[in-house]
């Protein structure tokens, strides 16, 4: 979106990684800090919510502060998840997947309560990606199809396998205490990007930019967790994944009840202790 607006009427706000990224993907565009919020998600991560509610509350108190004391610097409002926007003034653009219209269990009913008082807000909502790849149904929006930051480069296919880390140390070490024997018994051959452990063989650190592009061009597959920006990634480049839903994280579970491309299969982390599950989609890698 940004690519087709013209240079002199975008101003990018936002915080943290995202924020340095979006400095260096767009150096020509004048860049705002927003206030900051960082979750840490523990196992089961409604509980870990719960427990930030008061800091998420202070958040959404500076985000509505900064509108407040800026709105008139700016025309129209676009927000990707930032809440306090499109609660606090009329007839914005949101931007975000977390839409439904009917009710199956406690998150979907958060997600249902959330998006009726989006529309009461007059706002319009975009959906990045499609909706069938959404668990949940949706109320009427504007598709915008996947986005990924990912820019392909026309490199040989040299690498069977790349694997994408980017959850806890804990949660890493059980996928590739899974995915690295399979992948050395069956020699394939394979890169680990987004490790942060001192490992033999493993790439250290998350790379991004073009190093990032380069390994992600060369891979004929992708090994990664079930992220809504992952599963969009492996869809607007059309590779075969295998992507793991991490236990506790709702929405990858939720994005895991759902099938819609035979080429990316996503499955619970329980599944891995099946051998076969796992094992036979890297034949079909191997097999080509």
């Amino acid at each position: 979106m940004l690519e087709q607006l013209p240079d002199e009427e975008v101003v990018i706000a936002s915080d943290g990684i995202a924020l340095d990224y979006l400095r260096q993907r767009f150096p020509e565009k004048q860049c705002v800090e927003l206030p900051s919020l960082q979750i840490r998600y523990g196992r089961h991560a409604m509980w870990s919510i719960f427990r930030a509610l008061p800091h998420i509350g202070s958040w959404l108190w500076k985000d509505y502060r900064w509108l407040k004391q800026n709105r008139s610097k700016y025309g129209d409002l676009i927000s990707d998840g930032r809440l306090a926007y499109p609660l606090f003034e009329r007839g914005t653009r949101f931007v975000n997947h977390q839409l439904a219209s009917s009710c199956r269990s406690l998150y979907s009913f958060c997600l249902v309560l959330l998006t009726n008082v989006l529309r009461l807000r007059k706002t319009t909502l975009w959906f990045p990606g499609k909706t069938a790849m959404w668990p949940f149904p949706t109320p009427a929006v504007k598709e915008l199809g996947c986005l990924s930051a990912i820019h392909p480069c026309n490199l040989p296919l040299d690498l069977d396998v790349l694997v994408v880390l980017s959850s806890n140390l804990e949660v890493q070490d059980r996928l590739l205490k899974k995915v690295v024997p399979l992948l050395e018994r069956d020699q394939l051959k394979y890169q680990v990007v987004g490790y942060k452990g001192e490992t033999s063989g493993l790439v250290g650190g998350h790379l991004t930019g073009q190093a990032f592009d380069a390994l992600w061009s060369r891979s004929k597959s992708v090994v990664s967790f079930l992220g809504y920006s992952t599963l969009m990634d492996v869809e607007a480049s059309k590779k075969p994944a295998f992507l793991v839903a991490i236990r506790g994280q709702w929405e990858q579970e939720a994005l895991a009840r759902v099938q819609t491309n035979s080429e990316i299969v996503r499955c619970f982390e329980a599944q891995l202790a099946q051998d076969n599950y796992l094992a036979g989609w890297l034949k079909k890698v191997q097999n080509g």
